[in-house]
C-alpha cells in the first residue's frame, strides 16, 4: 500500500509538471532557453577574464571560445585580442580579424574600433585608411572614446578623409570629456600650436593628472619656459621627475639638465 501511495503521488506530481509544461508556449521556452544560454555564456566570460588577468591564457582561451560559441560578443573580441598579442596562441592577425568581425557584427564597439586600427596600421590586411575611418565611425557613433580619439587622428592628419582640424578638435573633445588622457594631450598640443596657452595648459594638466608622461613633459616645458604662464622651475622639476618616472626619455634628459643648472631645486 505504501508503495502504491508513493507511486501514485509521483504520478500525480509528474502529471502536474507535464500539464504545466504543456501550458507554456514555445516562445516562453525559447525565451527561457536563450536567457539560460546567455547566463552561462556570461559566467564563462567572467571566468575567462579572471584567467586572462592572471595570465592563464590557455584556460582563458578555452572559456572565451566556449562563451563565444554561445554567441557572447565580448568573448569573440577577446579571442581576437589574444591572436593579436599571441597570448596562448601563435600570433595571427588574420584570425584576429576574423574574431573581431564576428564580434563587431553584434555591435561590439571595441571590436569595431580594433578592425579600424587593423586597417589603419595594415595588420593582417592591406593598409586602408578609408576602411579604417568607416569602422572608427561605427564605434565612435556609439560613444566609444578610443574610437573618437582615433577618428580625430584621421581628421587631424587627413588619413582617409579631408584634413579638418576643427573636426579633429571636436572628436578629441568628445573623447577628452570621457577622461581619455591621449585625447586630452592632443588637444593640449593643438592649442599650444595655435598659441592658445590657456587651453593648452588646461588639457595638458588634465592629461598629466592621469600620469600621461607626454603631457607631464609638455606641461613641465611650459612651466620651465614660462610659456603662457609665469615661469616656475620647481613645478617644472616635479613634472619632469614624474614624466621621467613614467618612462619619458626626453624628460630624463631635461631633469638632469635642470638639476645641473639649479641643484638647489632638485634637493
Amino acid at each position: 500500500m505504501k508503495r502504491k501511495i508513493i507511486f501514485s503521488s509521483l504520478l500525480t506530481a509528474t502529471s502536474l509538471l507535464f500539464t504545466g509544461c504543456l501550458s507554456k508556449t514555445y516562445n516562453d521556452y525559447q525565451k527561457l532557453l536563450n536567457e539560460t544560454t546567455k547566463g552561462v555564456a556570461q559566467l564563462e566570460y567572467d571566468s575567462a577574464m579572471m584567467d586572462y588577468k592572471m595570465k592563464n591564457y590557455d584556460k582563458a582561451l578555452k572559456s572565451f571560445k566556449s562563451s563565444a560559441n554561445s554567441g557572447h560578443a565580448k568573448s569573440k573580441f577577446w579571442i581576437g585580442v589574444m591572436y593579436i598579442e599571441g597570448q596562448g596562441v601563435k600570433q595571427d592577425y588574420e584570425k584576429a580579424m576574423h574574431w573581431f568581425k564576428l564580434s563587431a557584427k553584434q555591435g561590439d564597439v571595441e571590436a569595431q574600433n580594433a578592425i579600424g586600427a587593423m586597417y589603419h596600421n595594415g595588420l593582417g590586411v592591406k593598409q586602408d585608411y578609408k576602411k579604417a575611418v568607416i569602422w572608427y565611425i561605427l564605434a565612435s557613433s556609439q560613444g566609444f572614446r578610443i574610437a573618437q580619439y582615433n577618428l580625430g587622428i584621421m581628421y587631424e592628419n587627413g588619413f582617409g578623409v579631408l584634413k579638418n582640424k576643427n573636426e579633429a578638435i571636436r572628436l578629441y573633445k568628445l573623447s577628452a570629456a570621457q577622461n581619455y588622457d591621449e585625447a586630452q594631450y592632443n588637444l593640449g598640443a593643438l592649442y599650444e600650436d595655435e598659441r592658445d596657452y590657456e587651453k593648452a595648459l588646461k588639457y595638458y594638466t588634465l592629461s598629466a593628472n592621469q600620469e600621461y608622461a607626454k603631457a607631464q613633459y609638455q606641461l613641465a616645458m611650459m612651466y620651465y619656459g614660462g610659456k603662457g604662464i609665469k615661469a616656475d622651475k620647481l613645478k617644472a622639476y616635479k613634472l619632469f621627475k614624474k614624466a621621467a618616472e613614467n618612462g619619458h626619455e626626453e624628460a630624463k634628459k631635461s631633469l638632469k639638465y635642470l638639476c645641473d643648472k639649479s641643484p638647489n631645486i632638485c634637493k
